[in-house]
């Protein structure tokens, strides 16, 4: 079916209630999102997101002149969620343009009638959890919008959580309470008319009669195909890449596959009652036991604590100033469903960049175009974008692209490639330095990729080198090239300290060290704190060595990490990086993975296990396959996905994900930075709380560990006594 013939009927299909089912996450609505799909007339589509996060950028698409198609189409296409729709480029950007939309809800409409008779169907719906907490916005947005509210016990939903997700049972049930409250009471503000609430445990013990209320409530005639919902539930959950957390859905529902009563230890059920025994009442959900229980008094108070301490940091950063959590300024167009734990993706422009570099020809050259219309040159000033300009024009001019700019580009990659001819011809004697003294190097990082990858040495545009040594090699590094006039880099406003000062082995990972005449490397004892194993900080780095392979850098025998390492090395270096490194983390893992035979599968998976680095990984993957089309293996994302994480990794995520311009510092009272909550996840919260005097006397070099009491006071003080400082939107890292 084409384009056209697709939009032909979306006036029609517009003309429907827009149903909403929302709910706390595990709480079935995926379920329920099979039934209602099954139904002949109407259609769910995967989670959306970007329905209420891309309202943000309405102002910018409802222009005096008319509604922006294009940039609306455009940042719908750079939604992450977007790509698991299937739904091609030019197929969104015509059915968009056929709806002529005025506004950005009727544009909104277009994208799900568009899904709609894609489906042969003639009305469409929505199943996003997310939007419980956005029910205002949505029936702002749309007043034909009616919201129904799946509700399930939370005690099952926390058991749920713990089970799939890792999250502890507790925490589970006071995010569930907080959640279900909220929606709760803006759904009764919007009234009986446009707000329905259903039980899980109705949904699955009597299927017929509360499938039937909800098409009554959304006007929709009932089918007994919803009842048959798993005949169909394989093709709607293909390609989801959380599909194995849904496996239950290709079953006939049944009651008690979570069941509190059996599953859950008496005084965990207590502590859900304290928690949340107000909101179960209310709800007329069946009591837990009664009766003190000391554990149970316990694990609440654990939970009251956490909650305190996030709001105690947040107060500190609010009083030094810290930036906003709330994400993009109003205007920004997002390039995924960012939110402050999320990984730091491309922007929409890195990402279109990225896909003419690495897309199939044909789809390349459209990304091409239909960035090239609103692309001015002159007016990118991001410094990590312009590193991606290199390697398009050698992308557009392998393809025969004509264009007015391809001089510019071909400038830009010859000012690159000259650098780099540089950068190489002075790190020879350096690696001969070193390597005559007997310590091994290996060249990490734009180096061997540029080198032995990209193909091109004008294609990886590096702002210095990066060499590692054996971490036991380190001081006698220093101590050579303190001699022969290196000094430590700082600004050329500030003094520049010694070689042979001390330097961490937990917290920091390398130090930029300059010859005399200007030229600098990024020394290295440590590929990244994040491969640091806590316990083996002199071994850690060891594996990486015993896997290495030969290159030859200006004429320089020394050695390289293998293309597994690299890959690795470039995902959690980029990700940690943030800003800094957004974009060109990408482009480096999709030239490692340009060369399939070169990646060891089994090795990274099993060195993201062994470094706590699983969360990373598996979210860089999905994001390279998703955006990029990434050639990887059947069955190496279902891998991931099946390691199992605890919460510790999950803060040790999070907390790497978070800007910080103080380095390795004791950020306020409760929060020790990104290098402690890895060690956290390593160790374990217990092991890691009695390491701290230890790790904070490494991590500020102090002589002895009773310093740090007065050391601590003294960073605490001067955190609240200044304001954060802001990064500069222009800043770059090394390499």
């Amino acid at each position: 079916m084409s384009s056209a013939d697709l939009t032909d009927e979306s006036a029609a299909v517009a003309e429907d209630v827009f149903a909403f089912f929302v709910g706390v996450a595990r709480s079935g609505t995926t379920l329920l999102r099979a039934m209602v799909d099954s139904h002949p007339d109407i259609t769910i589509p995967p989670e959306s997101w970007f329905v209420t996060e891309l309202a943000a950028c309405r102002r910018g698409y409802e222009t005096p002149h008319g509604f922006d198609i294009e940039r609306f189409a455009t940042d719908v296409l750079a939604h992450e969620r977007f790509a698991r729709w299937g739904i091609s480029d030019d197929d969104l950007r015509a059915a968009v343009r056929d709806a002529s939309p005025c506004d950005y809800p009727s544009a909104i409409r277009s994208v799900f009638s568009h899904w709609a008779i894609r489906q042969g169907k003639q009305r469409y719906g929505d199943k996003t959890p997310g939007y419980l907490a956005e029910l205002a916005l949505i029936a702002a947005l749309f007043p034909e919008a009616r919201i129904v509210h799946l509700i399930r016990d939370g005690r099952d939903v926390a058991l749920s959580y713990s089970d799939e997700l890792g999250v502890p049972v507790v925490n589970a049930i006071r995010l569930w309470r907080s959640r279900v409250r909220a929606g709760r009471e803006a759904g009764r503000a919007l009234g009986d008319a446009r707000y329905r609430e259903i039980r899980y445990e109705d949904l699955v013990a009597d299927p017929d009669t509360t499938l039937r209320a909800v098409c009554s409530f959304i006007g929709l005639r009932f089918s007994d195909r919803m009842l048959r919902h798993w005949e169909h539930a394989a093709q709607m959950l293909a390609g989801m890449p959380d599909r194995h957390h849904h496996r239950l859905v290709e079953c006939p529902p049944t009651v008690g596959l979570r069941d509190w009563r059996a599953q859950m230890p008496p005084h965990v059920a207590r502590a859900c009652g304290l928690l949340a025994g107000d909101l179960l009442d209310e709800l007329g959900y069946e009591p837990g036991p009664s009766g003190f229980s000391l554990r149970s008094q316990v694990l609440v108070g654990k939970v009251h604590f956490e909650r305190g301490v996030r709001l105690a940091r947040l107060a500190v950063a609010e009083h030094a100033g810290a930036r906003p959590l709330a994400g993009a300024a109003p205007d920004a167009a997002p390039a995924s469903s960012a939110s402050p734990s999320d990984p730091p993706w491309p922007d929409p422009l890195q990402r279109s960049l990225l896909r003419v570099a690495f897309l199939e020809r044909d789809a390349a050259v459209d990304e091409w175009r239909m960035l090239r219309a609103g692309l001015v040159l002159d007016d990118l000033w991001d410094a990590e974008t312009h590193r991606l300009l290199p390697m398009v024009y050698r992308r557009l001019a392998e393809m025969g692209v004509e264009d007015p700019e391809l001089p510019r580009l071909k400038g830009l990659h010859r000012h690159a490639w000259y650098q780099n001819q540089l950068n190489l011809s002075r790190l020879g004697p350096f690696l001969t330095r070193l390597e005559g003294a007997g310590i091994p190097t290996m060249v990490i990082k734009g180096v061997p990729l540029a080198l032995r990858y990209y193909g091109d040495l004008g294609t990886r545009p590096m702002n210095d080198v990066d060499v590692l040594v054996p971490t036991e090699r380190m001081d006698d590094a220093l101590q050579l090239l303190d001699g022969d006039g290196w000094r430590s880099h700082r600004d050329g406003r500030q003094p520049s300290n010694p070689l042979t000062a001390r330097f961490s082995l937990i917290s920091e990972h390398s130090r930029i060290v300059t010859a005399p005449d200007g030229f600098y490397v990024d020394l290295h004892w440590h590929l990244r704190e994040q491969f640091v194993v806590p316990g083996q900080e002199t071994t850690s780095s060891d594996d990486f060595w015993a896997a290495a392979e030969p290159i030859d850098v200006a004429g320089v025998p020394t050695c390289t990490p293998c293309a597994t390492d690299l890959l690795l090395h470039a995902i959690v270096h980029g990700l940690v990086s943030q800003q800094d490194a957004r974009a060109r983390w990408a482009a480096d893992a999709m030239v490692v993975l340009g060369h399939p035979n070169a990646v060891d599968w089994e090795r990274l998976i099993q060195q993201a296990e062994r470094r706590r680095l699983v969360l990373i990984v598996r979210a860089a993957l999905h994001y390279l396959v998703e955006n990029l089309r990434a050639p990887l293996p059947l069955g190496v994302l279902a891998r991931l996905d099946r390691v199992p994480s605890t919460r510790d990794d999950e803060r040790a995520f999070e907390r790497a994900l978070f800007r910080d311009d103080y380095g390795p510092r004791l950020h306020g009272l409760f929060d020790l930075g990104p290098v402690w909550a890895w060690r956290r996840a390593h160790l374990g919260t217990a092991r890691a709380m009695l390491d701290t005097p230890a790790f904070l006397r490494d991590t500020w070099q102090l002589p002895r560990t009773r310093d740090v009491p007065v050391e601590a006071a003294r960073h605490l003080a001067e955190r609240l006594s200044r304001r954060r400082p802001h990064a500069s939107a222009g800043s770059v890292t090394p390499s």
